[in-house]
């Protein structure tokens, strides 16, 4: 059966005579939005989340931008999943996307690798989430989004805000990483003794402004955030290209989401854009986010040459370290991934949860592909190869065109 293309379709509530008092016996009630320019006032906004709970990566800026760039080069659709109980109190709201890959419809958070926590924006309620009734909310979603094959959800928080996340209650797995984070709230003593190597980095940099000028620098307006930006792109794709690895080259969806969300989340007070200076030369550079208290570094980049045996990208993060607890910030997040440094310099470690779910044939045969490719990867020649790949197209993008080559124009 098709379900309407409409932008909000409704799950009726169960009768009110036939709720039971218990928290396990809860009943729910979903609307799906399909427009993110028309979410509800429900819906959380950077700087102002009401009553949720949320991390930034959930908010209706952020939302906007990955709509614009993400969802819109993988031709993804976006479902905005609105939870209420049997009283019609919000329980909670569900950033979505549905992806065709390999002939199998995907069910997905809105993310592609553009968020660090994925987790509905939670709302406080009079009854406690438990599985039972996690697993009746996520039954009346399905019902109510249009028919996939597979659920792929990862990244998942147990709690958001101190509420417990009623999806990671489902969960089937471990996320392959976690993410580490620095808690300011203790005294900057305590905090920069947890800091490896900060003194003697410090005093490096102490020798370098004998000669050079050393400043960090936070963009306030729009010509800093375009000087500054310009700089962590170029830095970034060329570690890319030096790490054999693709970049902005191979996913332009991802330059184009850093570019629109500097305008879009500055405009929201969100954007935390920083950089390290030398002279005039910024030879580091932070793209980060703020909200509720925590700050979210999320792309950072340095300049490999003169300055790199000073680790400018690590001197950058302990400068801004102490000016974010200053400022007040509570928390310092590095984000996911498991690298040694954010072992190193992070006291908080949060694991983080997988749910995996084939609800049709075609979701298991997707799902049997997907632990064949991941075997391949994991061998010894596809970890030789792969790197080639980009060393090889990259060189063919940059080959200059033969000339007399007939262009489009001559061709047709």
């Amino acid at each position: 059966m098709t379900r309407p293309a409409a932008s909000t379709i409704e799950v009726p509530l169960a009768p009110p005579a036939r709720r039971a008092l218990h928290a396990d016996a809860q009943r729910f009630s979903v609307r799906i939005h399909a427009d993110v320019d028309a979410l509800p006032a429900c819906w959380p906004r950077s700087g102002a989340p009401g009553e949720a709970r949320c991390h930034v990566f959930q908010t209706v800026e952020f939302l906007k931008v990955w709509v614009e760039t993400f969802a819109r080069a993988g031709k993804a659709r976006p479902f905005f999943v609105e939870v209420r109980d049997l009283e019609g109190a919000l329980a909670m709201l569900v950033p979505f996307a549905l992806w065709r890959r390999f002939g199998a419809r995907i069910l997905t958070f809105a993310d592609d690798g553009a968020a660090d926590y994925n987790a509905p924006a939670l709302f406080p309620t009079t009854w406690d989430w438990t599985p039972r009734n996690a697993a009746e909310a996520w039954r009346a979603i399905k019902t109510a989004l249009p028919r996939f094959d597979v659920a792929l959800f990862d990244k998942m928080p147990a709690t958001v805000g101190g509420i417990v996340n009623p999806l990671h209650l489902l969960s089937t797995g471990e996320n392959t990483e976690s993410t580490h984070a620095t808690d300011l709230r203790r005294p900057w003593a305590e905090v920069e003794k947890g800091q490896v190597f900060y003194g003697k980095r410090m005093r490096r940099i102490a020798s370098i402004e004998e000669t050079t000028p050393v400043r960090m620098e936070i963009a306030q307006d729009r010509a800093s955030r375009d000087r500054i930006l310009a700089a962590l792109l170029e830095q970034k794709q060329r570690r890319f290209e030096e790490t054999r690895v693709p970049g902005f080259d191979a996913q332009p969806e991802k330059r184009d989401f850093y570019v629109r969300a500097t305008d879009a989340m500055a405009q929201a007070g969100a954007l935390h854009l920083s950089a390290l200076v030398f002279g005039e030369e910024i030879v580091a550079a932070q793209w980060s986010l703020v909200h509720g208290g925590r700050y979210y570094a999320l792309v950072g980049s340095f300049d490999p040459t003169t300055y790199a045996r000073y680790s400018p990208g690590k001197v950058l993060y302990l400068m801004l370290l102490k000016r974010l607890h200053e400022d007040g910030i509570e928390i310092a997040d590095l984000g996911v991934g498991d690298e040694a440094y954010k072992m190193d310099h992070c006291d908080l470690h949060f694991r983080l949860t997988v749910l995996t779910e084939a609800e049709t044939v075609m979701g298991r045969l997707f799902l049997a592909r997907a632990d064949g490719m991941r075997r391949l990867r994991a061998s010894p020649l596809w970890r030789r190869l792969r790197p080639l790949k980009w060393v090889v197209l990259r060189k063919l993008r940059r080959e200059p065109e033969p000339k007399g080559a007939s262009g489009p124009e001559d061709a047709a």
